[in-house]
């Protein structure tokens, strides 16, 4: 596709390392296939093995280039609904996610906010401990819009509006500072002094929030993260898993 088409509707941003599972696949498989059917323009972004915030960065530089309205990053053990843009572009904000969670102990929702210490994780009783000045959103009200501070980019939608302001070649949208302090430009160090030793994710709601831009989590929209360990949410425990594998889930 060339960068002067006409405005897109969608860059799908595919972040991954080279493998996938099957339940993966064919969920890809339906979505790229809903998102055809339904008349949406869209674009896939991916770069296969770089690092999350180059791999993040490349993707929003594509969007920009191609002047497309929104930018879904879908991460490589995310499993989204097939409707999940649908879904999240009808609340037109700035940056909406769908629900996942973490697939390490302590588990817990892939949001955080800067506030109180919250509860201890029932699947493996360990406490939730917080990220920096974030604690996780646990007790979070089901099917509803979330405000956070932070969450994660796994299967987020954002709008151009947020990328033409937050990203340039100069001053990236995600970097991945922790470790990586000594080879950071000093001007970056200097803007943003207390993202030392953060995650790409982190590092950008930073940036957005500081932009003007809130930040939401739509739990109606619910995905399993799978991988090496398999998690289902907790909404969807009782949904068996050869269906579940067949992805009959859009409408939980």
């Amino acid at each position: 596709m060339a960068w002067d088409t006409q405005p897109i509707d969608l860059v799908v941003g595919l972040t991954h390392q080279g493998n996938v599972t099957m339940e993966w696949a064919l969920m890809f498989t339906q979505f790229y296939t809903h998102l055809h059917d339904t008349g949406v323009r869209f674009f896939l972004s991916y770069t296969r093995g770089q690092p999350f915030d180059v791999a993040r960065n490349n993707i929003v530089s594509d969007a920009l280039k191609l002047k497309a309205t929104w930018v879904f990053f879908l991460d490589s053990d995310v499993l989204v609904p097939v409707d999940v843009y649908h879904r999240l572009s009808a609340h037109n904000l700035p940056v909406v996610s769908a629900l996942y969670y973490r697939r390490h102990k302590p588990v817990t929702p892939a949001m955080w906010q800067m506030g109180p210490h919250q509860d201890t994780c029932p699947t493996c009783q360990q406490p939730y401990k917080p990220v920096g000045k974030y604690n996780p959103i646990v007790n979070y009200p089901r099917s509803q819009l979330i405000p956070c501070d932070v969450i994660g980019m796994g299967a987020c939608l954002i709008h151009k509006r947020v990328i033409e302001k937050c990203h340039s070649p100069q001053d990236p949208m995600f970097i991945w500072t922790a470790g990586r302090e000594a080879q950071l430009k000093p001007e970056i160090l200097q803007q943003i002094p207390w993202q030392k030793g953060t995650s790409e994710d982190f590092y950008a709601c930073e940036k957005i929030k500081r932009a003007g831009f809130p930040i939401f989590m739509d739990t109606s929209v619910i995905c399993p993260h799978y991988g090496e360990l398999k998690f289902v949410p907790p909404e969807m425990t009782e949904i068996d898993e050869v269906k579940f594998g067949g992805f009959q889930f859009p409408s939980v």
